[in-house]
């Protein structure tokens, strides 16, 4: 059994960039170079890359220094949300306690980032990091196994009403959720910067300003309320947790929620508000 497990997302198209953007050289490495080496100085035992096929998988070998690749398994769908369920469903499936899933387009993450976003499973079964107003890197986690397979199958069901999957539906479904904000693991929002095009390799902007030096935990109330009839009501109280806290990312996606399922169930004038 591994005490550290890292998996590194590489399914995209890289469209924007302009072809595979997990092996562009950055600051001379590849990217998908760099975050595992940041990974192995962390102390990880194994290194995969989550990709869609062989023939990139061989790409990403010749690279970087890498345990071996898993596949996009398709459980909830297409895109980056798929590639993070398959990783934990890869780590609850073979043995591995504790996993950190990382995005392949954010090539400076440092060694320390990987280590303090591991250090919040001390705290609760999923952890994040947190920047300002609450907004939070959702392809960037560290995950206790041991809830996975009950919080994926909530997270199906979500998945069925909404008609697709979100990253962060993991972190609103399971027990307890640990948001470490960012100015704990980093000095500079350019560690969180991502190369989704050629220009962003030289500019190195980052998305989001850093988060203040605090961990934010929070349940959810949506966790108990998929089954029963009350969703909608547990979906506003949802909203009103998140206010509270400043999380405007979770926010925004259980607003969405409640008018993609439960406008269904509203009047025409309703729906407009």
């Amino acid at each position: 059994m591994h005490s550290l497990v890292a998996y590194i997302l590489a399914g995209g198209m890289g469209r924007r960039f302009g072809g595979d953007k997990i092996i562009a050289l950055v600051d001379g490495y590849t990217a998908i170079d760099r975050i595992a080496r940041a990974a192995w100085s962390a102390g990880a035992e194994a290194v995969y890359a989550v990709t869609k096929n062989e023939e990139r998988c061989k790409l990403y070998l010749a690279a970087s220094k890498l345990t071996g690749c898993i596949y996009d398994s398709g459980v909830v769908g297409e895109g980056p949300a798929d590639g993070f369920y398959t990783a934990i469903i890869h780590a609850a499936s073979n043995g591995v306690k504790r996993a950190v899933i990382l995005p392949g387009d954010e090539p400076w993450v440092t060694p320390q980032i990987v280590e303090g976003l591991y250090s919040g499973l001390g705290l609760a079964p999923v952890a994040t990091v947190m920047h300002r107003d609450g907004f939070i890197e959702s392809l960037m986690a560290s995950v206790d196994t041991g809830y996975a397979m009950e919080v994926l199958g909530l997270v199906k069901e979500l998945a069925k009403m909404r008609g697709y999957a979100r990253p962060c539906d993991y972190y609103r479904l399971s027990p307890r959720v640990a948001l470490i904000g960012s100015s704990l693991l980093a000095y500079s929002a350019t560690f969180f910067a991502d190369i989704n095009t050629r220009e962003n390799v030289r500019a190195r902007k980052p998305k989001n300003e850093l988060g203040e030096r605090v961990v934010v935990m929070f349940t959810s109330p949506l966790r108990y309320g998929l089954r029963g009839d009350g969703l909608c009501r547990l979906l506003r109280e949802e909203e009103k947790l998140y206010t509270s806290l400043g999380l405007l990312h979770f926010k925004l996606k259980a607003s969405k929620d409640y008018y993609i399922i439960c406008s269904k169930v509203k009047n025409h004038s309703e729906d407009k508000l």
